[in-house]
């Protein structure tokens, strides 16, 4: 029997072993090493900021928050103006931002439901297709997230404004591109993103956004998540 040789291959087996063990330790390690985003440990979904309002979730027709009036015309809920003007004073250099259409009462979004159906009618659409379509992307009234002074419509500057404003051609200017990528930063989020319908029951909205707080902005942002989806992971 050759001792050495046997030796020799026990002593190979070994040391195979042993780096083996060596990689296992560096993979966990890696592993562990890895973050993944979590909660916000002090969000809730009955925060002020969380509030959901679509069609499943309506607001009071009488509910008026406490606003202020932002860019000499639209308002907002006092508590997010803040935020607004630091967004806005981020975004000036290069996408100056301009507010479009921020809160509404129950009355206003009644209005804008009425023209935008007889819009589509007046080009041929039968009543109920009209209501139908403009259903889309406008919420009826008490539906609509305009009523809580939380959410904002941004559109381009006027001698921008060509083709842009309150389409889904707005994701193609320099205010919505900049809103997109660092809207978060500041507490607003698309609320509308494509591929939310299911959750929303509102089509994709470049122009829309909405105030949820810093932190649950980054989360959403990073986890790709509707307001609807982010409150819905809170109540669990």
């Amino acid at each position: 029997m050759n001792w050495k040789k046997i030796t020799a291959i026990v002593a190979a087996g070994t040391m195979m072993l042993l780096l083996a063990a060596c990689g296992t330790t560096s993979t966990n390690k890696t592993s562990s090493n890895k973050t993944t985003a979590q909660v916000p440990s002090s969000a809730k979904k009955s925060d002020w900021n969380l509030k959901v309002v679509n069609i499943k979730h309506q607001v009071n027709a009488k509910f008026v928050p406490t606003l202020t009036t932002v860019d000499n015309s639209q308002q907002l809920d006092s508590r997010v103006v803040a935020s607004y003007n630091k967004m806005k004073a981020a975004a000036k250099a290069g996408a100056k931002l301009v507010a479009g259409s921020g809160y509404r009462s129950y009355e206003h979004q009644e209005g804008v439901m009425t023209r935008n159906v007889q819009e589509r009618e007046a080009k041929g659409m039968s009543a109920a297709a009209a209501k139908k379509d403009a259903l889309k992307t406008i919420n009826p009234a008490g539906s609509s997230e305009h009523q809580t002074g939380l959410a904002m419509d941004f559109v381009t500057p006027a001698e921008n404004a060509a083709g842009s404003d309150v389409t889904q051609a707005f994701a193609k200017t320099a205010q919505g591109k900049w809103l997109k990528k660092n809207s978060w930063k500041y507490g607003w989020v698309l609320r509308y993103p494509k591929n939310g319908k299911s959750s929303t029951y509102i089509d994709y909205e470049s122009w829309h956004f909405r105030y949820v707080g810093k932190a649950n902005a980054k989360y959403m942002h990073q986890q790709h998540l509707t307001l609807e989806q982010y409150v819905a992971k809170l109540s669990k």
